[in-house]
């Protein structure tokens, strides 16, 4: 308990320390029983600001590397040349090719004996075209990969021209950074000294805002990473699963089919989860990509709307009233990063949307 204490009083004692130094700088006199209260609070904030904006920031840091690793796991030819789809796939395929043998000895009996009971001419041409493709399919399977990792690569390389994932780990971080939104840290204390009551208030509200904010943020967007970092993760495991296994989604195509004819389910159900995967990664890509372009190109135009909302002329300025020490550029920055979140949400879902629709039309 004792050191808990002394922990706090001595945030508050370098707070006071660091908002004494700014004052003077500032040119007030710090010591006057009104503004040691002031200088008190206001450096404290700032330190805890600082503090808070900082682990968000590593926050983000860390999800934005696990982003680069989902993307290094999934970029060009670790899918199809993965060990695990090379032995697996074999495997499959080599049960698979036993499994039309014996399917063909039995088409043979049954010919001779002339028993058409399963169909036995139809089922010979569905058993050779599915043995041609099943044999191809990882042929097949990977050039449509290497398709999708092509998109993926023209939106990496516009994010990040380098090629250096690590440099894309650095301007992921860097674009989604929040040490902007701290509302005190262009806020003069010279200015909030001679603010009368109401606008006190408000400072003092802009001050517990700050760091609220700054963490709400941080763990919104590092939330947000870290769901396109684990999805990016589950679609290169569900195309590994879907290579190894696709040998006997075609067989499935060649077995004796029921009333309702379930036994082009199979195959038809692979293709459909191998399109919604294979859509995901493009798409979410162009939504990071977006969504960065928006952050970098975005300032100037949202600076000029909310200075218009600022214009004492202006139908907006009487909402503002309440807010009037809130400066633009926290508006700004707060509205940039809103917009952000937006668009990396909505890269989620219509990534997710699309790739299902996708496969939809696969069907």
């Amino acid at each position: 308990m004792t050191r808990k204490i002394l922990k706090i009083l001595s945030l508050v004692i370098m707070g006071i320390l660091f908002a004494t130094h700014t004052a003077a700088a500032a040119g007030w006199n710090p010591f006057s029983l009104d503004n040691i209260a002031i200088s008190a609070v206001n450096g404290t904030a700032k330190i805890f600001t600082a503090i808070a904006a900082s682990l968000a920031s590593v926050f983000i840091m860390f999800c934005a590397y696990l982003v680069n690793l989902a993307l290094e796991l999934n970029a060009s030819g670790n899918i199809v040349n993965s060990p695990t789809v090379q032995v697996g796939f074999s495997v499959s395929l080599a049960f698979v090719n036993l499994i039309y043998v014996i399917a063909i000895i039995v088409i043979a009996i049954a010919t001779i004996m002339r028993n058409n009971t399963y169909g036995a001419k139809q089922t010979l041409v569905r058993l050779l075209i599915s043995a041609v493709l099943v044999n191809f399919g990882l042929v097949i399977a990977g050039v449509m990969i290497r398709f999708s990792d092509q998109l993926m690569k023209f939106f990496l390389d516009q994010i990040n021209p380098s090629g250096n994932f690590l440099d894309f780990t650095s301007r992921l971080a860097d674009a989604l950074t929040i040490n902007k939104l701290q509302v005190t840290s262009k806020a003069s204390l010279n200015s909030m000294v001679e603010a009368d009551a109401a606008a006190g208030l408000t400072g003092l509200i802009n001050i517990i805002v700050g760091p609220l904010m700054a963490i709400a943020m941080g763990i919104i967007i590092g939330a947000i990473l870290l769901a396109i970092a684990v999805m990016l993760i589950v679609r290169y495991v569900y195309m590994v699963f879907l290579l190894i296994i696709m040998p006997f989604s075609y067989i499935a195509w060649v077995l004796p089919r029921a009333a309702t004819k379930s036994d082009q389910g199979y195959l038809t159900s692979w293709w459909s989860k191998f399109n919604q995967w294979l859509l995901f990664g493009p798409v979410v890509l162009f939504f990071v990509y977006l969504a960065l372009l928006v952050r970098f190109g975005q300032g100037d135009y949202l600076k000029r709307m909310v200075d218009a909302a600022n214009n004492p002329n202006g139908p907006a300025q009487a909402l503002l009233k309440v807010s009037e020490s809130i400066k633009s550029d926290f508006l700004t920055n707060m509205m940039e990063n809103v917009v952000l979140v937006s668009l990396l949400m909505g890269g989620l879902v219509v990534a997710k949307s699309m790739g299902m629709h996708g496969a939809g039309a696969a069907d």
